[in-house]
Parts: structure tokens; C-alpha cells; sequence
């Protein structure tokens, strides 16, 4: 595992991050890092991963594929595994989607309230949708379908799909227009929607949703919005442009995706919404048999070694906390990594228990992973004194 990079590597390192890479490995690099003390003391194998990688998008494969390559210092070999292979418990997921007599889609939202409380409404389907108002990560779900489609990988980048992608987004947030380019390096440039802000401030831009809104009934468009069940918060918004949109002639959708299953179950609704359907069977099973082959692959790497490595994760956008379940510590359970900050220990670990753990592999979620400090990262006395 304790590959180290030499200093002329990393400025290949940095070109890789530029082009889209999923994970940013920083190890030893000649200096004698790990005579500056903090967590360094132990020599572990640092990684930062950008967080919207680290949210469950069908981009998981890519992402926990490197970092199998960073721990075990080879790539995962998907050739051995067809879905054939996959036992029906792995990573299993919730259908939301259901036809009518008519044989029309339905597909169920879910949203929370102001008390906290889940609920759902079913949309029923008569018509496609001509383009979606949404972030990022429902763009990358869409993008996915599209490829599956035409027959391309998503890490091709065809011209015509991403073509196709961008008509079909009227307008997003910032993880939409920026973010595809620089999470994703999905090229914005024939980006012709809306700038929209965050969700989560529907309320405070009504005019905004309202004259686009108009805009797209008047030009004979059929929108889709699409938004997490959560935010903006059904009273202070979320049922504002449920409404909005389907008074303007469109659908909407609300989604409540915490983890890879659920992700699974997005593709598939947002495959059927926009006329893909029957590419989504072929598409969520290529991501579980390549999930299930970098899980495989994993357990092989434990038993030649003959134990697990030890894994810490942290939030460094959130205040620097540990990952427990979520995320990081999703993906530790894929790579068998043991993750040494458990749920039973969480609100009671210090950071002096990083020390005592002494975690072999620790992994920073950050936003932007070329902006890291190591040095504070890693906890070096002069630089968090």
C-alpha cells in the first residue's frame, strides 16, 4: 500500500486533478514528511477525495475504483465479474417508478417538512419531459442514461451526448454549470440554461423560478424540476415550485438519496422520465457488477495480506468531522477498509484517538482537493499551532 510519490510526480498528480480525477493521493514525497510529527508520525496513505464525489452518484465507481488503486497499489480487475455473479442482496434498491393501466410512468417523491416528517406524492407521466431545472447530481444521473443509450462510456466524453445533455438543462445551480466541468469534466461550454442559486433559497428567489418558469410555457417546453426531498424544505419552498412547475405545465420530482441504493433508484426513475428506460436494467446492473467486482477484488487483497488496513475519513468542509457511515465510511466498506471511528464512538473521539488508532489509510472530503493545507490536514504542530 505505502506507495510513495516522488517530487517530480506530483506535479503529474496535479495535472491528473485538472483532467477530472476522482482522488488526490499524497504521500511521502522525499521530504521526510513523516519526521514533521501529527499524524504524519506513522506514515499513512493520505488521500482527498472532492466532495461531490463523495455524495452517491453513479461517478461511485470511479471514485472508490482509484481508491482501491491508492490502497492496494493495483488497479481492480472488472473482467472476472459479470452481473450474473452479483448476489441479489448487494446493494438491492426501492423501485420508485410504477405504469398505470394506461401504461403510463408514475414515479413517487419524497420530501420532508418543517417538523422533520417524510411524506410522498406520485406524478403520473403523460408526456416527456423536453428538459430539467435541477443541480448537479441529478444532471450526472441523466448523463449516465445518455451514454447507456448511445453506447459510450461515461468517461469518453462524447461530443454528442454532452451536446444532448445541455439542451436538456434549463437551468441549474452552481453544481450544474460549474460543477459538471469541474467535478466531472463534463465540458459546460454549449451550457445555455439559467444560473440559478442553491435550492435551498427558493423562497428567497421566487421571481427568478417564476419568470423562467413562464419563459419555458411560453416557448411550448415541458420542464422538469428535480431537487432534493430536503432541501429547500417543503414549507419554505419545496411546495411552492411543486406547485409553480406543474402549473406551468411541467412535473416534478423529489428525491431522497442517501446512499448507493438510492442512487440506483434515481437512475432508474430519471432513465424512465426522459424516454431511456429501457437502457436503465443494463445500466444499473454494469454499476453493481463493478461495484461488486472492486468489493471482491478488496476481500482478495485482505486475505493474501492477511488482515485489513485501518481507515479514518474526514469532513473537512464540516468542521473536520469524522466519518462514521456515510460516505467515507460506505466506500471503507467496499474497499474492506476498517474503519476505526465507529458509530458507537461517534461524539466521543478526540483527536488525540487519531494518534492512538494510528489509522493506515485516512481520507480527507473536501471541496476542492487541490486547495488542501497538508500540513494542517495532518496536523503538523507549526502549522496548527
Amino acid at each position: 500500500m505505502n506507495a510513495k510519490i516522488t517530487i517530480a510526480a506530483i506535479a503529474v498528480v496535479a495535472v491528473v486533478i485538472g483532467a477530472g480525477a476522482a482522488v488526490v493521493l499524497m504521500n511521502d514525497d522525499g521530504d521526510g514528511k513523516e519526521n514533521k510529527g501529527g499524524w504524519y508520525a506513522w506514515d499513512p496513505n493520505i488521500m482527498a477525495v472532492a466532495s461531490s464525489k463523495v455524495a452517491p452518484s453513479p461517478y461511485w465507481v470511479e471514485t472508490i475504483g482509484e481508491m482501491y488503486e491508492n490502497i492496494y497499489d493495483c488497479k481492480p480487475d472488472f473482467s472476472k465479474y459479470s452481473k450474473s455473479d452479483v448476489p441479489k442482496d448487494f446493494l438491492p434498491y426501492d423501485s420508485i417508478i410504477s405504469f398505470d393501466g394506461d401504461d403510463n410512468l408514475i414515479v413517487t417523491s419524497k420530501y420532508k417538512d418543517s417538523t422533520g416528517k417524510w411524506s410522498t406524492y406520485n406524478t403520473t407521466y403523460t408526456s416527456i419531459p423536453t428538459g430539467m431545472i435541477g443541480s448537479g447530481s441529478y444532471a450526472i444521473c441523466l448523463y449516465y442514461a445518455l451514454c447507456q443509450a448511445a453506447g459510450v462510456s461515461a468517461t469518453d466524453y462524447d461530443s454528442k451526448v454532452i451536446s444532448q445533455l445541455w439542451d436538456l438543462c434549463f437551468g441549474g445551480d452552481s453544481s450544474l454549470y460549474d460543477g459538471l466541468s469541474k467535478n466531472y469534466n463534463i465540458s459546460t461550454a454549449e451550457f445555455s440554461g439559467v444560473q440559478l442559486p442553491n435550492p435551498s433559497k427558493i423562497s428567497e428567489n421566487k421571481e427568478t423560478y417564476t419568470n423562467l418558469l413562464q419563459s419555458l410555457k411560453d416557448a411550448g417546453e415541458t420542464p422538469i424540476w428535480i431537487c432534493s426531498g430536503s432541501s429547500p424544505s417543503w414549507d419554505s419552498g419545496g411546495q411552492w415550485m411543486k406547485d409553480t412547475v406543474e402549473s406551468a405545465g411541467g412535473y416534478s420530482l423529489l428525491l431522497s438519496i442517501s446512499t448507493f441504493s438510492d442512487c440506483l433508484a434515481e437512475i432508474e426513475a430519471i432513465s424512465y422520465i426522459f424516454g431511456y428506460g429501457e437502457y436503465a436494467q443494463t445500466l444499473i446492473d454494469t454499476l453493481r457488477t463493478q461495484m461488486y467486482a472492486i468489493s471482491q477484488e478488496s476481500a482478495k487483497q485482505v486475505e493474501a495480506r492477511g488482515a485489513q488496513y485501518t481507515g479514518l475519513g474526514i469532513y473537512a468542509n464540516n468542521d473536520w468531522t469524522f466519518a462514521s457511515n456515510s460516505g467515507i465510511g460506505v466506500m471503507f466498506e467496499i474497499l474492506k477498509v476498517k474503519n476505526v471511528y465507529t458509530k458507537e464512538t461517534s461524539g466521543n473521539w478526540e483527536e488525540e484517538n487519531v494518534i492512538k488508532a494510528q489509522p493506515q489509510v485516512i481520507v480527507f472530503c473536501i471541496s476542492d482537493p487541490t486547495t488542501i493545507d497538508w500540513d494542517q490536514a495532518m496536523r503538523v504542530p507549526t502549522a496548527t499551532s
